[in-house]
């Protein structure tokens, strides 16, 4: 493995994902890179697996492909992220600080910081999977929020135990095929740390995404205001050939966009 990502990197420095990509590595130093080293975005990551023929199948590429998607789709939550890993990660594969935006009136404010821990489950989420969490945030400061992220709607074994922790932990559900949010859902102690933050589901060409507001603003048009104009948040405009639905402030966002009679506000944990 390490005399095959030493032919197939040399020539491309790119791949270099967190180091500087001009820099030249002797062949002892490049033995010595961890492949996480080699990839930190879902761009640098697709570039990485084409490069060393990874094939699409494995888990390995199936789930790091699933953490980087859900990665880039939190970022218009104001949720940045970097991937973490190893034996005692207790799960999280994602760690970083989640901004809730300020609104108009509040930009002269200081914007509220939260500590984020993500575990993503590309194929079937057990219950179990959020009682890990909660024992992985239960570690961390109160104010840390727990948040976990799979293909599938929120189960009732996960909501009950979701609803039964002190602990602030949401759930998100992300298909990889498509890249947008389809259901956000959070307990009473994530209330707490987010109020007046609700969710929009929004119908573009037959799909619905789920966006989360504040007081009826959408987070990642704030976001956008506060970034310089190359560093907007990616889909702070979603163009004309959208149909939105109700606000729902209360912390619900299930939606089902097979279904074309959505219900909202069901499911408040």
């Amino acid at each position: 493995m390490r005399a095959t990502l030493r032919r197939c990197l040399t020539p491309h420095p790119i791949l270099l994902a967190n180091a500087n990509a001009n820099k030249r590595y002797s062949p002892k130093a490049m033995g010595a890179i961890r492949t996480s080293d080699l990839h930190h975005d879902l761009e640098s990551f697709l570039k990485y697996a084409e490069v060393i023929a990874l094939p699409t199948h494995t888990t390995v590429y199936v789930g790091t492909l699933y953490e980087y998607t859900v990665k880039e789709a939190l970022k218009s939550f104001g949720i940045s992220l970097e991937r973490t890993g190893g034996r005692d990660d207790r799960g999280v594969d994602l760690r970083g600080t989640w901004t809730v935006p300020n609104l108009p009136s509040e930009q002269s404010q200081k914007p509220r910081v939260y500590d984020a821990l993500v575990q993503c489950k590309c194929t079937k989420v057990a219950p179990a999977a959020i009682r890990e969490l909660d024992g992985a945030a239960s570690l961390k400061k109160p104010e840390t929020i727990g948040i976990l992220a799979a293909p599938k709607h929120c189960s009732p074994g996960i909501r009950k135990h979701m609803a039964m922790s002190p602990r602030p932990l949401m759930y998100l559900c992300l298909r990889k095929e498509r890249r947008i949010v389809e259901q956000i859902i959070w307990n009473a102690p994530a209330s707490v740390l987010l109020p007046g933050v609700g969710v929009r589901a929004i119908h573009i060409k037959g799909r619905v995404e789920i966006v989360l507001t504040i007081h009826g603003h959408e987070f990642r048009s704030l976001l956008s205001q506060n970034l310089p104009e190359k560093e907007t948040v990616k889909g702070a405009k979603n163009g004309g050939e959208k149909e939105e639905a109700p606000i729902v402030h209360s912390g619900s966002g299930d939606t089902t966009s097979d279904i074309a009679n959505v219900e909202y506000g069901k499911g408040n944990i």
